[in-house]
């Protein structure tokens, strides 16, 4: 009867978890791309950085991206280190998602024959990621192949691929939750 709970507290993770990790992005990727157009952004006081970050606001309420509110605390950061923070927090997110999934499908999908194809699908995923991510880095900043890489970056910081393993397992697992 309280199988229910485990599932509703697993999303209701899911989804605080994405809009905080939307949030702080939005914030890091605003930041770094505003501070390319503040000369000598490193040399600048935190508050100075602000202040010459403010000049750029843009009155566009209907773009988050535009009109989130700012964390401030960012302006202490050089534009290296957000950088840093930037993939640092990705490669965090990505193993708390892996955990999270490996969690639902272990405790609330109970199917351990998905936990061998959920280790393929991170494992290829982060792959194939790094791929793109270096052909971005290496080959004269393709923005394509940083999009592809941010896209399946995306993939894996997200329910997705308990999603994509768990449809097929509804057709071709034994129903005895033991499969």
């Amino acid at each position: 009867m309280r199988e229910w709970i485990p599932r509703v507290i697993v999303v209701l993770i899911f989804i605080a978890v994405g809009f905080f990790q939307e949030w702080l992005k939005v914030n890091i990727n605003w930041f770094i791309d505003h501070i390319a157009y503040v000369p000598n952004y490193n040399m600048l006081s935190p508050d100075d950085r602000l202040k010459e970050l403010s000049k750029m606001d843009y009155n566009a309420p209907y773009d988050y991206y535009y009109s989130h509110s700012t964390i401030n605390q960012l302006a202490n950061f050089t534009s290296k280190q957000l950088a840093v923070i930037k993939y640092g927090i990705a490669i965090i997110l990505v193993g708390f998602y892996f955990v999270l999934n490996r969690f639902a499908i272990k405790n609330i999908l109970r199917r351990e024959a998905l936990m061998v194809f959920l280790r393929y699908i991170y494992i290829g995923m982060i792959a194939t990621v790094a791929l793109f991510f270096g052909m971005y880095f290496f080959w004269k900043h393709e923005i394509a192949m940083y999009n592809v890489g941010r896209e399946l970056l995306g993939f894996l910081q997200s329910p997705m691929p308990i999603i994509v393993l768990y449809l097929p397992a509804l057709f071709f697992l034994k129903n005895n939750n033991t499969a």
